[in-house]
C-alpha cells in the first residue's frame, strides 16, 4: 500500500478492513464499497465537489459503450512499452474507473498495485463499488495523497492536477501520461451549441519532466440514440452550456456524429 496520511504525510497502514491509520494516529473509515475518503474539510472548495452522480452514470454508460475505445488502446501501447516487471499506476482524477480498471485490470504487474484518485464522492463510490482489484479514495490531484517516489506510472484524462505533486509521487525514470482535448475535439457539437466557440490549446510541457513523446490521435464517433447524446452532453462542460433548446433538438435527432481528437503526451521523470 502506497496511501499516505494527509495530515502527516506518513505511511497509511490498513490494520482492518474498515479502518486506514498512520503511526501518529490519524484514522480514515473505508466505506463498504471499499474506498477510503482522504479529502481534507480544508482541500474542498464546495460541500460536494467534481462530478455530481448524474454526470458519473452517464460517463460510465458512454464509455462502456466503447466510444473511446481508441484512446484506451493506444494507452495500452504505450503501457506495453514500459519495461516494468511490477509497477505502481496512479490515475489522477480517475472519475468513475473506467480507465483504471481497462489498462490495470489483467495485467499482473500492476496487481493489488492500482490506485485511482477523485475529488468526487459519487464517482469514487461508483468506481470502489465496481472495480474490486484496485485501490480509491476521494482526494485530490492538488494534494495526492501517495507517497514521494512511488508511482511508476501516472496518468491524467481531462483531468486537472498539480505537476508538482505528479512530480513528487513518480519514482525516477517514471512516466506520466496526460491526456487532453486537441483542437478538433467535439467540434461538431460545438458548433451546434455555440455561435462561436473556441478551440482547446495545445498544452505546455511540464517543467521537471522530459516530453517523451507527443501523439494526436482522432476518431469519428457515432451516437446512436438520444440516451448516447444526452450522455455525452451530460457528461461534459456542455452540461452547463450552450444553447438549451439547440441541446433539445439535438437530443430529439437519435443519431450524431462527433470527432474525438485527443493529445497525448507521454514524460519521464529523470533526476
Amino acid at each position: 500500500m502506497i496511501w499516505r496520511c494527509p495530515n502527516c504525510q506518513k505511511p497509511l497502514s490498513q490494520p482492518q478492513t474498515s479502518q486506514l491509520r498512520c503511526e501518529a494516529g490519524h484514522c480514515f473509515d473505508v466505506a463498504k464499497q471499499g474506498y477510503a475518503n482522504l479529502l481534507l474539510a480544508n482541500q474542498k472548495k464546495s460541500k460536494a465537489p467534481g462530478d455530481n452522480a448524474e454526470m458519473v452514470v452517464a460517463r460510465r454508460r458512454f464509455l462502456e459503450a466503447g466510444h473511446y475505445q481508441f484512446l484506451v488502446d493506444r494507452i495500452h501501447q504505450l503501457i506495453d512499452g514500459a519495461s516494468l516487471p511490477e509497477a505502481a499506476f496512479a490515475d489522477l482524477g480517475c472519475g468513475e474507473g473506467y480507465y483504471l480498471n481497462q489498462l490495470t485490470a489483467q495485467r499482473a504487474k500492476f496487481e493489488s498495485s492500482a490506485y485511482g484518485i477523485d475529488i468526487s464522492k459519487e464517482a469514487i463510490k461508483k468506481a470502489a463499488s465496481k472495480y474490486k482489484l484496485a485501490n480509491f479514495a476521494v482526494a485530490s490531484s492538488y494534494n495526492i495523497p501517495l507517497l514521494d517516489e512511488s508511482v511508476n506510472i501516472a496518468m491524467s484524462i481531462f483531468a486537472p492536477f498539480s505537476s508538482a505533486e505528479v512530480i513528487r509521487i513518480l519514482k525516477n525514470d517514471g512516466k506520466f501520461i496526460r491526456v487532453s482535448p486537441a483542437a478538433e475535439h467535439l467540434n461538431e457539437l460545438k458548433a451546434r451549441l455555440y455561435p462561436a466557440a473556441n478551440q482547446h490549446d495545445i498544452p505546455e510541457p511540464i517543467e521537471g519532466l522530459h516530453l517523451e513523446q507527443r501523439d494526436d490521435i482522432r476518431q469519428l464517433i457515432k451516437l446512436e440514440s438520444s440516451q448516447q447524446i444526452q450522455d455525452l452532453l451530460s457528461m461534459t462542460p456542455f452540461n452547463w452550456h450552450g444553447d438549451q433548446e439547440e441541446k433539445s433538438r439535438l437530443i430529439e435527432e437519435e443519431f450524431f456524429q462527433a470527432t474525438a481528437h485527443f493529445h497525448l503526451d507521454v514524460m519521464v521523470k529523470r533526476t
